[in-house]
């Protein structure tokens, strides 16, 4: 259920926020601004297949779904895609607070 990922996050940061001994009531709530998803699939991926349906589910959950092509074998660098969207929206005013990277790529680790 790609909609109780977002709420997850929010509870727990709403957790460690209130853990601090610094908080005050009259910080606002947390929410989730925007939910971006980085990812790139080769022209001939089955659109039935696992992977390309949990893409459209999160689609179909408003995540901001940002698929590239893989072609060949070399570097995709979706890495790079998602960190000048991070960068990008750290220099917006009032975009965001706090951003928060789930990643399985182990250049982020």
């Amino acid at each position: 259920d790609w909609l109780a990922l977002p709420k997850l996050i929010c509870s727990q940061m709403e957790k460690q926020r209130y853990s601090k001994t610094s908080f005050t009531k009259s910080e606002r709530p947390i929410e989730i601004a925007r939910i971006m998803v980085f990812t790139s699939a080769k022209r001939e991926t089955d659109p039935n297949s696992i992977r390309m349906r949990m893409f459209r589910d999160m689609a179909n959950a408003n995540y901001d779904v940002h698929m590239m092509e893989t072609v060949g074998q070399g570097e995709k660098c979706v890495d790079i895609q998602l960190a000048v969207e991070m960068l990008h929206y750290a220099t917006v005013p009032n975009a965001y607070d706090v951003a928060i990277l789930l990643s399985g790529d182990k250049d982020f680790v």
